[in-house]
């Protein structure tokens, strides 16, 4: 019989390139934080790459860091557990530079703004649970959510290493499950049932503290199509178009919200284009990106049509995406954390409802 060609690929192994450095197997990576006071060095510094052992015997890698920050204060840092080479279903398991540049973003905000100080958070696709650990320094709740007991074993792993960091210590943080391809809200758990389930299931006051929600996450989600279409599934489920009900009173109005995202809730999105060759398009192609940019109304490019619809019917018709996005400068973003290459691929999104009229 012979073998389906897409379940090879699905067993195939995939490396992020955050670790081409680092062993095999299981490690534990040391990733430093360094405080900016005018920019990027210009020399690079070098760390310790000598490595060692954790209390559990994985391989502590301690990186060689390129052009980094000059730091100000000692360094802090973030321990994160993650295993090298794997398979697509696990790559949940690997740090990932989308989750990087999220981080990065998230350690200015809270060093130079009050937005995130405090809030209800939720990562899509944590996987390690970088972001959501960097976040968690800072916010009253963070819920750290992904699908497979190995890959929300190793993010509560990760929890546990870093709960010494977090403004509510460990109880700020919680990981549960979340498959985008089933409805909301998830499978919940009672007190019955706590001792034998999941300890990753959604208990009724989880869906009642998720509605508090006002920032979100996710890095490294957008490989696929079909994943893409699942993930704006959920994430529609999240940001609630209702929050951002507006009635433009003129043309110059609705082109204000669209180049200005309304709402308290967004989305905050890192993403590494990952380029293969298409035999449809017989070309190479970023898998899942344009999918991706087609779920939003992104500034440029489908405001003209909305215009068009208002002068059409004096009322308009809502844009055809239910989502705005803002593609960010992330040369504005000081690298903060030192141990990874940005390189020209990646990108970070800004995200919210589109605002519906009433």
């Amino acid at each position: 019989m012979a073998t389906c060609p897409f379940a090879l690929a699905y067993e195939m192994e995939v490396l992020s390139e955050v670790h081409l450095e680092c062993g095999s197997g299981c490690v534990v990576s040391c990733f430093t934080i360094s405080s900016a006071k005018s920019g990027r060095s210009s020399a690079a510094h070098q760390v310790d790459t000598r490595s060692g052992v954790d209390d559990d015997g994985d391989l502590i890698v301690a990186r060689r860091s390129t052009a980094v920050l000059v730091p100000d204060r000692p360094r802090e840092s973030i321990l994160i557990y993650h295993n090298m080479a794997t398979a697509i279903p696990l790559v949940g398991l690997q740090v990932w530079r989308g989750a990087l540049l999220l981080a990065d973003f998230i350690i200015h905000k809270c060093k130079n703004t009050s937005d995130f100080e405090n809030v209800t958070a939720l990562e899509f696709g944590c996987g390690t649970g970088l972001a959501g650990i960097t976040l968690a320094r800072h916010a009253k709740l963070v819920f750290l959510t992904d699908r497979g007991a190995d890959v929300l074993d190793n993010c509560s792993r990760n929890v546990f290493a870093n709960r010494g960091s977090f403004l509510r210590g460990e109880s700020g943080v919680r990981v549960r499950e979340l498959d985008w391809e089933e409805g909301w809200p998830p499978r919940t758990t009672n007190m019955q049932q706590a001792a034998t389930s999941s300890p990753y299931l959604w208990s009724q006051q989880d869906l009642k503290d998720v509605e508090d929600a006002t920032i979100f996450l996710a890095a490294d989600v957008i490989y696929s199509d079909d994943l893409t279409d699942a993930f704006f599934r959920a994430v529609s489920k999240m940001l609630l178009p209702g929050s951002n009900k507006v009635e433009p009173k003129s043309y110059l109005k609705a082109l204000e919200f669209l180049l200005t995202p309304p709402g308290a809730q967004a989305l905050y999105l890192g993403l590494e284009k990952r380029y293969n060759f298409s035999m449809d398009a017989l070309d190479v192609v970023a898998n899942g990106y344009a999918n991706f940019v087609g779920h939003l109304s992104v500034e440029g490019i489908l405001i003209w049509s909305f215009l068009v619809s208002l002068i059409q019917d004096g009322a308009g018709e809502n844009t055809s995406a239910a989502f705005l996005g803002k593609r960010l400068d992330d040369f504005t973003v000081p690298k903060y954390i030192m141990e990874y290459d940005r390189g020209t691929d990646l990108e970070l999104w800004e995200i919210c409802a589109a605002p519906q009229r009433q």
